[in-house]
């Protein structure tokens, strides 16, 4: 592995990546990251990419609705579930291997909080309520006349088995914040931490999980 703009080089061979030595990896892979010039170049690129592709669909109809920059609260981590050489996986851009949430996590997370909130007035309403037949409703039947207005709207919105949604959700990105960072020539993407899989054996054969499995970090 040679690092751009850099003299330095990693060379593996037969040798495995874990313990010491992937610790020692993974430090050197986040090192590289902290390059201003690099880091601002890519934000600035994918910030250009986003602007067009709204440009694009404003010529077709579509309508800006929500734009917005976005703190996290903490670290955060997507793809965690994806196939990778290490134990665990990150959501890279396929191009230039920066982090960023995709356009379906997000629409996911949003549906989801759209599903709870009508879902928490069904209840109030009905004692009977069933999760599992309303979450049906939503997301695999067509529109029908028994829904509400709140159902009609979730549908069209984010569509159905039978239908797309009218929503169109694009991918986030990363922006450098050159008014925190402007006396500061590093910038931190990354950071290594350790994920600690409490309920293995729920996770890999289905089990039940239980305070009786040994955490494995």
């Amino acid at each position: 592995i040679i690092f751009k703009n850099s003299n330095k080089t990693l060379e593996f061979q037969d040798i495995s990546l874990k313990g010491s030595i992937k610790k020692f990896f993974l430090q050197e892979i986040n090192n590289q990251t902290k390059n201003k010039s690099i880091i601002q170049e890519f934000c600035d690129k994918f910030k250009e990419r986003v602007k067009k592709q709204k440009e694009s669909l404003k010529k077709i109809g579509y309508e800006d609705i929500f734009s917005s920059k976005l703190k996290t609260a903490y670290r955060l981590v997507v793809g965690l579930g994806s196939g990778s050489v290490f134990e665990t996986s990150l959501t890279l851009h396929h191009i230039f291997g920066i982090p960023y949430i995709p356009a379906p996590a997000l629409k996911g997370v949003v549906r989801s909080v759209s599903f709870w909130e009508i879902a928490k007035s069904e209840m109030k309403k009905n004692e009977n309520f069933n999760i599992e037949e309303f979450q049906k409703k939503l997301y695999d039947e067509n529109i029908s006349n028994s829904d509400t207005e709140e159902i009609i709207i979730h549908k069209i919105l984010f569509g159905t088995q039978e239908f797309k949604g009218l929503l169109i959700f694009l991918d986030s990105y990363p922006e450098i914040n050159k008014e925190t960072n402007k006396e500061n020539n590093n910038f931190d993407i990354f950071e290594l931490d350790v994920m600690t899989p409490h309920y293995q054996e729920y996770y890999t054969k289905t089990q039940t999980p239980g305070d009786w499995e040994n955490p494995n970090p």
